[in-house]
């Protein structure tokens, strides 16, 4: 709460290892005075910021209610009519945000980022934030920024237009209808792949009393290629308020512009034909990116799929093999990263081992180089210092044992003379014993009665003698 006006705010603190991202408090003040001029029903207002190390973030309204994730995972989907008035309100807030110059787009827009007032009105939070913590050098090979589930398959490689929005608008509506995502994974990658390659199954089959229309609808939003999409927030907009007009029970008026939105997209359809030398060029293009696919170059693949299809938007083979090939290029990458984990791990491991063998601690260290030798059988060197770590500490248990033997036969005649009476000799026997093995317990237990003993017989020795003289 606000102490001086009693109104309450809402605070959000940045968490220490976004912080710590060179560079990042420069682009989040600067993200964030753009995120604060936003004034728009349907958008959270930022009214302050804070950056006073080691805290970082910023106030804004307070919006009482639950979020869109709360409501949906504990109410279940929402009908029809109730999805798209949500959908419309956040899609507000995008054209909003889309007709600033230049267009300011969120990037991650999920259900956790919209908030429901008691009053039914919706609130996007969270505007300018991910462009902030984003590194426009980034991709899916380094990082991904953004909810993977709600993300276009250009975002994952780090191109971010106006079509991202749109994109998650309809994987956010695909869900509040069906109750849950169009597409999923145990990974980024796995989430990554179906974006890219499966198609979204119709909302309508997963949940009864959603049209066609509807469908194609939803289905135009997904489009993975964003040139199918929704151009834009305005035209997504009006196409939502025909498809809802079924809901609201409002007449229909649309013209064939928003009526041409809800049927298949035409973009392929209508791309310019190339000429007869540019079709030539487009099937050695493609041919030789069929060829480098084969031949696991994914990359260079990709580029002479690209070029292909500059020239030929509409042919449909280089467009599918040029998912396939980011797709395996991906995965490479994705091994390769993994491959440099282990091999830092391996690396950390056989350096712990060293400096225990270092230390004398025999059997700790072979097991740290009996580790390395699990992640890579063939490491020489682990091989060599393992069986150094092995040879030395079984020396070093024979040197014990027969020290501990040496202590036991030592103790043993130490306690023989202590028994005799023959203090002097059992002393220096259990000083041996204990020489050859300091934790000789029983040794230690005896030396002390029998110093005790010694020092009693001197008492008596000198109390005989002074009687005598």
């Amino acid at each position: 709460m606000d102490p001086l006006l009693g109104i309450d705010r809402a605070v959000k603190v940045l968490h220490p290892h976004v912080l710590e991202q060179k560079g990042f408090r420069e682009r989040f003040l600067s993200e964030l005075r753009i995120t604060a001029s936003l004034d728009h029903p349907n958008i959270v207002r930022v009214l302050s910021a804070f950056d006073e190390p080691p805290l970082c973030g910023y106030a804004m309204e307070y919006v009482p209610g639950p979020t869109l994730r709360r409501r949906l995972r504990e109410g279940g989907r929402l009908d029809p009519a109730q999805a798209l008035d949500v959908v419309s309100q956040v899609a507000r807030a995008v054209q909003y945000s889309q007709s600033r110059r230049p267009p300011i787009i969120h990037r991650d827009l999920t259900p956790e980022n919209i908030l429901l007032r008691p009053d039914g009105v919706m609130k996007v939070m969270d505007y300018g934030i991910a462009a902030a913590i984003e590194d426009p050098a980034l991709a899916v090979s380094k990082s991904i920024v953004g909810k993977p589930k709600y993300m276009p398959p250009e975002q994952f490689e780090g191109e971010v237009t106006v079509g991202v929005d749109i994109y998650a608008l309809g994987v956010i509506l695909y869900e509040a209808l069906t109750g849950k995502p169009p597409f999923d994974g145990d990974s980024a990658m796995e989430i990554y792949r179906a974006h890219l390659t499966q198609p979204a199954r119709p909302p309508g089959q997963l949940a009864p009393g959603i049209p066609a229309e509807l469908d194609a609808f939803v289905l135009r939003a997904l489009a993975k290629d964003p040139a199918e999409r929704f151009p834009d927030a305005d035209r997504f907009l009006r196409a939502l308020e025909y498809v809802a007009s079924d809901f609201t029970g409002r007449p229909r008026s649309a013209g064939a512009d928003v009526l041409a939105l809800l049927r298949p997209p035409a973009a392929l359809a209508t791309a310019r034909v190339p000429s007869p030398d540019e079709a030539a060029q487009v099937e050695v293009l493609y041919t030789a990116g069929f060829s480098l696919l084969s031949n696991q170059r994914y990359a260079d693949a990709v580029e002479k799929f690209d070029a292909a299809l500059r020239l030929d938007p509409a042919h449909l083979e280089a467009r599918r093999h040029r998912r396939i090939a980011r797709v395996r290029q991906l995965e490479v990458s994705e091994v390769a990263r993994d491959r440099t984990k282990q091999t830092q791990f391996e690396e950390d491991t056989l350096r712990l081992g060293l400096s225990l063998l270092n230390d004398k601690r025999w059997e700790e260290a072979a097991a740290m180089f009996e580790r390395v030798l699990r992640m890579n059988p063939d490491r020489l060197e682990a091989k060599r210092y393992r069986y150094e770590a092995q040879e030395r500490g079984a020396s070093e248990a024979d040197a014990v044992k027969a020290s501990r033997g040496k202590a036991a036969a030592a103790r043993a005649r130490g306690v023989a003379s202590f028994e005799a009476g023959r203090l002097d000799e059992a002393a220096a026997a259990f000083v041996e014993s204990l020489a050859a093995d300091p934790t000789d317990v029983e040794a230690r237990q005896y030396a002390e009665r029998c110093a005790e003993a010694r020092a009693r017989a001197e008492v008596v020795g000198m109390a005989e003698a002074s009687k005598r003289g």
